[in-house]
């Protein structure tokens, strides 16, 4: 997952040079290995971004899991907080508190990877 979010800043970075206003961040974007989707949109005077999509919803014996998650939808078992292990991948939220600073960029906010579910900040 962290490959996944290296790929989507990547992308978000790349993106401001078409961008013509704050809000052309809006909407669905799928990471560049198409495993994923994320969907932008504003909270607040903000923007922030949750998983809406995944590939491979469901755990499987590739995923490296207990057993018993085997056939059940992805969560967020690496959160450091225990009791949001439990919290679907789906909807979570990783993308919070950007702005757009003009010219096509935003900055500020931060993102949390998935595998080690640290909040990163973002400058």
């Amino acid at each position: 997952m962290l490959k996944f979010l290296s790929l989507f800043f990547a992308c978000l970075i790349a993106g401001p040079v078409f961008a013509a206003n704050a809000d052309d961040i809006l909407g669905e974007w799928l990471t560049a290995e198409g495993k994923s989707r994320v969907a932008i949109y504003r909270c607040g005077n903000m923007y922030c971004g949750k998983i809406v999509w995944l590939k491979n919803p469901l755990y499987t014996q590739a995923d490296d899991v207990d057993a018993s998650l085997l056939g059940k939808p992805k969560i967020d078992i690496n959160n450091p907080m225990k009791s949001l292990r439990k919290a679907p991948l789906i909807d979570l939220d990783i993308l919070k508190g950007f702005r757009y600073s003009g010219d096509g960029e935003w900055e500020g906010g931060r993102f949390t990877t998935l595998r080690t579910e640290k909040p990163i900040p973002v400058f």
